[in-house]
C-alpha cells in the first residue's frame, strides 16, 4: 500500500511482512529527510505498529552523517517509545557503494547504535524482504507458542 510519494521518495507499507519501504529517488535536505521519516511516524508506526523498516539507498549512496545521527539518537527512539519493542531496519546499498563500505570499515566506537534497533545490510530488495519477512515469521511463531 503506498502511503507518500513525491519527486525524493516512495513509502509504502507492506501487510505481509508488517513492514515499511522507503525508496530514496535523490539525496535530501535533513528537512525533507526528516519530514518523510515523521510521515512514517505518523502513518506507519503509530497506526500499523510498523518495526520492519527496508531503506532502499541504493539510488543516492549513504546517509549524511547528520541524517544517520537524527535517525539512531532520535527518531529511532520515538518510535521505540511507541512501540516498546525491538526494530528491524534492512538498508539496501548499490553493490560499489557496499563494497566501498565493506573495504573501507574501520570500528567506530564513538557513535553507538541503541541495543533495540537491529540493521542488516543489504544489496539485493529482495534479500532484504527476505530477511525482514523471516524475522517476521519467527515473531509470529513466538506469539503463537505463547498464545498455546
Amino acid at each position: 500500500m503506498l502511503l507518500e510519494e513525491n519527486s525524493f521518495v516512495t513509502i509504502s507499507y507492506c501487510s505481509k511482512t508488517k513492514g515499511v519501504l522507503l525508496q530514496w529517488k535523490c539525496i535530501v535536505s535533513m528537512e525533507a529527510f526528516q519530514s518523510a521519516y515523521n510521515k512514517v511516524l505518523e502513518l506507519a508506526v503509530k497506526q500499523y505498529r510498523v518495526k520492519h523498516y527496508c531503506t532502499d539507498l541504493s539510488r543516492v549512496g549513504a546517509l549524511t552523517r547528520e541524517q544517520e545521527t537524527w535517525l539512531t539518537s532520535s527518531y529511532y527512539q520515538r518510535v521505540f517509545e511507541v512501540l516498546k519493542d525491538s526494530i528491524y531496519v534492512a538498508v539496501v546499498f548499490s553493490e560499489g557503494h557496499f563494497k566501498a563500505i565493506v573495504q573501507n570499515y574501520h570500528a567506530s566506537f564513538g557513535s553507538k547504535q541503541p541495543d533495540y534497533v537491529n540493521f542488516n545490510y543489504f544489496t539485493d530488495i529482495d534479500e532484504a524482504w527476505d530477511w525482514i519477512g523471516a524475522i517476521q515469521k519467527s515473531q509470529d511463531a513466538a506469539l503463537f507458542l505463547s498464545a498455546s
